[in-house]
Order: C-alpha cells, then sequence, then structure tokens
C-alpha cells in the first residue's frame, strides 16, 4: 500500500499496482438487553435488514456489520443469527 489519505470515519487506500480502495474504520458497539436478534433469510442484505429495524436510516447497515463483525457484507449465510443494535447508542 503507497498511500492512505484520511476521510470521516475511514481512509483511501491507492495501491502500488494503481487500484484504489475505500476501507471504513470499524465503530464500537456495546452490546446490550435492548438489542436484538435476527436470522438471515435468503436475498436479504445488510441494507434491507437496516432498513427493517431502523425505518428511514437503512445507511446505518454499517452498525450491524461492526457489532457483528462482518468483513464481506455481500456474504451473508441463511440461518446465521445476527445482533441488531440498539439504534439509540449509535444515533
Amino acid at each position: 500500500m503507497a498511500d492512505r489519505r484520511i476521510y470521516d470515519d475511514g481512509f483511501i487506500v491507492t495501491y502500488d499496482e494503481g487500484d484504489i480502495s475505500a476501507e471504513r474504520i470499524p465503530i464500537e458497539i456495546i452490546q446490550d438487553l435492548t438489542d436484538k436478534l435476527h436470522p438471515i433469510v435468503e436475498d436479504e442484505t445488510l441494507l434491507t435488514i437496516a432498513h427493517q429495524y431502523y425505518p428511514g436510516k437503512s445507511f446505518l447497515w454499517y452498525a450491524i456489520a461492526d457489532v457483528n463483525k462482518i468483513d464481506d457484507i455481500f456474504n451473508l449465510e441463511v440461518g446465521q443469527e445476527i445482533i441488531i443494535p440498539n439504534i439509540l447508542k449509535i444515533t
């Protein structure tokens, strides 16, 4: 990695081969009893799940990814139970 330019909550990585990647700095979320469990069903994405639990704030998909330590947001396993963090703790 040759260059790391900072932006809000993340950074841009420019690789020596010329590829560019946007990387996010995960947020820290403390789990509590108000969190919910959600079983993944076929064709769900973190965006659709966030829309279901946080109406009007589906952009908070990243909070679900961070609390569940999901690195590949496009590879959710059907039947996997994920934690849906309490939105009041992250907004």
